[in-house]
């Protein structure tokens, strides 16, 4: 395996890419010991696309069974899988607190702008979505 030059640290193999994004964990720290949140927004830009008539970024990687993106990020052996919208949030917005969630106001899972999403609490969510007729229990009867 290749080792960086004058470097005897992991392998260069240990980079974590997304499926042609070219965008790796460790070239986003650049010599620092933590990335910062904002050296995600390439990530965040190249993997999604504008829809004009909605104003939604559509995530184009992966996505989990409710249609929310996904992304893994971190070395090998430590990587953690992330929500696309939560990677958003941190890039453009700032700081998510433990307990709030982060809530769509387009109601499109896979959107990522972060235009369109407010952190809220659990709570708020819910009432959000049942107010739309999002919930499941409304949709058996």
């Amino acid at each position: 395996m290749a080792r960086r030059r004058g470097s005897k640290t992991k392998p260069i193999s240990h980079v974590v890419r997304e499926g042609g994004a070219g965008i790796g964990y460790y070239s986003l720290l650049r010599g620092r010991q933590r990335p910062s949140w904002q050296d995600l927004r390439p990530l965040i830009l190249e993997g999604s696309t504008p829809v004009p008539e909605a104003g939604c970024w559509l995530w184009l990687g992966a996505v989990d069974r409710h249609g929310y993106g996904t992304r893994r990020l971190g070395p090998r052996g430590q990587a953690k899988n992330w929500f696309a919208h939560r990677l958003s949030y941190l890039a453009f917005v700032g700081d998510l607190l433990p307990f709030l969630e982060i809530m769509h106001t387009c109601d499109t899972p896979s959107c990522v702008n972060p235009a369109h999403l407010r952190q809220v609490s659990h709570a708020a969510n819910m009432n959000d979505m049942a107010a739309k007729g999002r919930h499941w229990s409304r949709r058996l009867g």
